[in-house]
């Protein structure tokens, strides 16, 4: 019993220290092992180790432009409870700007979502119908969720517009006429 009180303490007091860190700079949005400003390598390593293969393996397409644009895709399974999501990433020069994670369920779908990410991030930021929001203007994960009849979608997504807005060093001007 006296050392899980310790663990405890011991626990409190790192969190305490850790979150006085975090207040210096703006939270990166994380889910399930996955995070915005991730290279690459460790988007691809972590959805090919928790993919479905024969569902949809990890795959990716570039722009046609140029590679320093990707979109990737796959459908994982998540180890620790069993749930499985559409994953999508965008990347710009082999950084993640966004990740999404989309899902379909019952009724209670969104209300065990809503559970999962407020007791993950605390009380969202910014409530809209169909919509809850953590986070800054230019880092934030999402919450969206739709419904027809008893049937729910759901999507957790992560944006960083600041990895983001590197998409225009790549888009053509717009010709004058």
């Amino acid at each position: 019993m006296r050392t899980i009180s310790a663990l405890l303490a011991a626990t409190a007091i790192v969190t305490a220290a850790l979150s006085g860190q975090a207040a210096d700079r703006p939270s990166i949005p994380s889910y399930r092992g996955f995070s915005v400003g991730a290279t690459y390598r460790d988007v691809a390593q972590r959805a090919r180790a928790l993919q479905v293969p024969a569902v949809l393996p990890f795959v990716c397409a570039t722009a046609r432009r140029t590679a320093q644009l990707m979109e990737c895709r796959a459908v994982i399974r998540d180890t620790t409870d069993g749930a499985a999501f559409k994953l999508a990433a965008h990347f710009v020069d082999g950084r993640a700007g966004f990740v999404s994670f989309g899902d379909s369920g019952g009724v209670d779908l969104v209300a065990r979502m809503q559970r999962e990410l407020q007791r993950a991030l605390g009380r969202p930021t910014r409530q809209e119908r169909g919509s809850w929001e953590w986070g800054t203007p230019r880092r934030f994960t999402r919450l969206n969720w739709r419904a027809r009849a008893e049937a729910r979608w759901i999507y957790v997504t992560l944006t960083d517009l600041d990895v983001l807005d590197g998409i225009a060093a790549y888009v053509a001007p717009s010709r004058e006429p």
